[in-house]
């Protein structure tokens, strides 16, 4: 039997927030070297001209590299109660390069369609079915393969695309309720510093530290949500057989 897809949104909440607090708690000096990162990474954007979208696409790749190790040992502690792994140790552990392929390559794929089709043809017709192309490209990523990080972080015996896809199949109810339940509460406040601080008329540094702010909190709140789907609905990459998840109506933990 399995974890039901009708979890409560008390319940998905509270354990996706006890997460995210450990997360901060526990992995402190990541967490300030990760809001390092994306500071970092925002004052060059303001160095580089708008018109440069190579430079600024080649940023966001550097951010999505650097903050990898970040995410390894957020999925480490919320999955396995680990919590000792540092920036480097997470970079030279074995299990790093397939991570950092898998990152490039989903990079790749969600970025540079748009561009590839722009040498090809300047048609706006082009560009407007290469977003949409991206934009389902993302929506099946996060419906069908949202415990892939975390299952290749943690050196599950089963992590392979087939069995992650095997995993999600008929869960996509409680991956979009996690979803839902995880972005609405970061939007709302979002929303809120984002009005408070343009009627403050905050300066460009101000706008860049509360941007990279942001950025950084949604990085862990996705991380989060990942390691908790991972506990929820991974059985197969566990190296479990089909259908030994854990037992249904059992309450997800709370880290």
């Amino acid at each position: 039997m399995s974890v039901p897809s009708d979890l409560s949104v008390s319940t998905i909440f509270r354990s996706l927030w006890d997460g995210l607090v450990e997360a901060f708690a526990r992995l402190r000096l990541l967490s300030l070297a990760g809001f390092l990162i994306y500071l970092f990474a925002g004052i060059l954007e303001l160095l580089v001209p708008a018109e440069n979208t190579v430079l600024r696409e080649a940023l966001d790749a550097g951010k999505t590299i650097l903050i990898l190790p970040v995410e390894i040992a957020i999925y480490r502690l919320l999955i396995l109660g680990d919590a000792s792994a540092g920036y480097f140790s997470a970079i030279s552990a074995p299990r790093f390069p397939r991570l950092l392929g898998w990152s490039i390559f989903l990079w790749a794929l969600f970025t540079l369609p748009p561009y590839l089709v722009g040498l090809i043809t300047k048609s706006e017709t082009a560009d407007t079915i290469a977003t949409l192309v991206t934009a389902v490209i993302v929506i099946v990523f996060l419906m069908r393969l949202p415990i892939l990080f975390p299952a290749l972080a943690v050196d599950a015996p089963g992590a392979s695309l087939g069995n992650i896809i095997a995993d999600t199949k008929g869960r996509i109810w409680l991956i979009l309720k996690t979803y839902v339940i995880m972005l609405l509460p970061l939007l709302a406040v979002v929303a809120v510093v984002g009005l408070t601080s343009d009627y403050a008329g905050l300066p460009a540094w101000g706008e860049t530290i509360r941007d990279s702010a942001f950025e950084f909190l949604a990085t862990m709140v996705i991380a989060v949500a990942a390691s908790r789907l991972f506990d929820w609905i991974g059985h197969q990459v566990k190296g479990l057989p089909a259908g030994s998840a854990q037992l249904a109506g059992q309450t997800p933990p709370a880290g």
